[in-house]
């Protein structure tokens, strides 16, 4: 007889010498296995192995058994009993309800299910796409046209269970996004589009954004960014002095030597009367004591232009 048979039929006699008919009738239609390797326990002097049981049952003795706390603490004291030697004890008896079909445990089953697949995640470009189509299909060229030429991102969201909850981000470009701005049905129509082709029957929309589209940022090409840069090309440190709708000023040092250089929207009618001083943060000088250079902003239309113009005014030395 198999050992694990054979304690299984000793715990029965021993309730039933006991009077426990109905624990040992439980005991006689059930499974007995051992799970995971015995543990090494020390009792006082000495050290068992100490082995962990599965109990595998129908139903019926399942739903007597762990409804029952006295009943299962008597089964397993049974247990305790017939297991425990100058070398062994029990570690501990669980039941396991036996599944019909496979005649077995969970604790032994689950090794051979199957996990579902990953939920489906629809890709940005497929959801854009049906965007499209659907826009297409209620006549609407308009919004179908300003979802072609965007770009859709997705993150996800935390969420409850396996559906995945998913927010989009709609990037398009700068025309494109004020027009939507201006024309909100337009805006509601392009954001309809985007969570209906995001469905998925495990990927729901928390909401769909609209944004411009990210670009690098274009260095600035007014005259004095012009200007600025071609000085310091040619080794000459650039402080703006002064910024005004129609006037910048700006101290250029290059050489050990100091000059002001005004930029006009247009050159004034009269000359302009110096100024006795002009102070911006710790920088202070006489105007009449520096060289000077007023220009207008049609001197400094392109970069060819500012970096003649900041040859000149550096050569000038």
């Amino acid at each position: 007889m198999e050992a694990l048979s054979a304690l299984r039929g000793a715990a029965g006699a021993l309730l039933a010498a006991e009077g426990a008919h109905r624990l040992a009738g439980f005991v006689e239609r059930a499974e007995l296995e051992m799970v995971g390797a015995a543990e090494r326990w020390t009792l006082g002097a000495r050290e068992v192995s100490a082995a962990r049981l599965v109990l595998v049952v129908d139903a019926p003795t399942y739903a007597a058994l762990s409804g029952d706390a006295a009943l299962l603490g008597a089964l397993r004291e049974a247990f305790a009993r017939a297991v425990r030697t100058p070398e062994t004890e029990l570690a501990g008896l669980d039941l396991a309800l036996r599944l019909p079909g496979v005649q077995k445990g969970w604790h032994r089953a689950y090794r051979d299910a199957v996990p579902r697949a990953a939920p489906e995640r629809p890709e940005p470009e497929a959801v854009l796409g049906g965007a499209a189509a659907l826009l297409d299909a209620t006549n609407d060229p308009a919004a179908a046209a300003v979802v072609r030429r965007a770009q859709l991102e997705a993150a996800e969201l935390p969420a409850v269970g396996s559906a995945i909850l998913l927010r989009y981000v709609l990037r398009m470009d700068p025309a494109d996004r004020a027009a939507l701005d201006r024309d909100a049905a337009l805006a509601e129509r392009v954001r309809r589009a985007v969570r209906e082709a995001g469905a998925r029957p495990a990927a729901s929309v928390a909401g769909v954004e609209l944004a411009t589209a990210l670009r690098p940022l274009q260095a600035a090409d007014d005259v004095e960014a012009r200007l600025t840069r071609a000085l310091v090309a040619l080794g000459a440190v650039v402080v703006p002095v002064t910024r005004e709708a129609a006037r910048v000023e700006l101290a250029v040092i290059a050489d050990g030597q100091l000059r002001r250089v005004e930029i006009l929207a247009r050159m004034p009618q009269a000359p302009r009367s110096p100024r006795g001083a002009d102070t911006s943060g710790s920088l202070r000088w006489q105007l009449a004591s520096v060289p000077t250079m007023t220009l207008t902003h049609g001197q400094l239309e392109g970069a060819s232009e500012a970096s003649a113009v900041a040859a000149l005014l550096l050569g000038g030395t």
